[in-house]
């Protein structure tokens, strides 16, 4: 082994070493319990902020449903994809980022409108779009995902309703309201696709 590889040898052993021997720490670093779910509290419904969301929240009647962690993942992963099928928006995330998502084991039957637009006087409420920012979401208990619920499909009247100004166009495919478009029901199933693969 000639002198030139034995330097280069020890050149690449120094660097090696220093770049494993560099500490790394994730931010934050300390564990806020007041912004987690407390599963003995008594209350009736708990609030948390979700990550990486500033203003948005989440609001729970069980801890096991959900995580502020995985709403925050299931944000990302719908503006994420809203950007890719209509284009980024600084009105959509902008509202995303100030979204109150209320999930709830309540059952509600409510007169409203079928994906087409087709007027329906008793129906199962799955989710409700209360305002651009806020949410209802009926979870069955027999599930702990995401993708099971209408969050996705809420989600898109709440950005809807942020960009007109107006209204979610809560008849969706009808001819009442416009906004509602084929491509916003492909947006959801492939929302909910991305979400069931990580099991969310």
């Amino acid at each position: 082994m000639n002198s030139l590889t034995k330097t280069l040898l020890s050149l690449s052993t120094a660097i090696l070493v220093i770049a494993c021997s560099i500490n790394w720490t994730a931010k934050p670093n300390n564990f806020q319990s007041y912004e987690m779910c407390n599963p003995y509290s008594g209350d009736e419904l708990q609030m948390m902020f979700v990550p990486g969301y500033d203003k948005a929240a989440v609001v729970v009647e069980s801890c096991d449903y959900f995580r502020r962690e995985k709403v925050s993942i299931a944000l990302r992963v719908f503006e994420s994809e809203w950007s890719k099928m209509f284009g980024s928006s600084y009105t959509v995330s902008k509202n995303l980022n100030e979204m109150i998502v209320t999930f709830s084991f309540e059952r509600k039957t409510v007169k409203g409108y079928d994906i087409f637009g087709n007027v329906i006087n008793t129906g199962d409420l799955l989710g409700s779009t209360i305002s651009k920012n806020a949410v209802w979401v009926f979870v069955n208990p027999t599930t702990d995902r995401i993708c099971d619920t209408s969050l996705a499909h809420e989600l898109v009247h709440a950005s809807i309703w942020a960009l007109n100004g107006s209204h979610g166009d809560p008849d969706h495919g009808g001819n009442k309201y416009r906004g509602w478009t084929m491509k916003h029901n492909v947006l959801i199933q492939t929302v909910n696709d991305h979400l069931c693969e990580l099991g969310i």
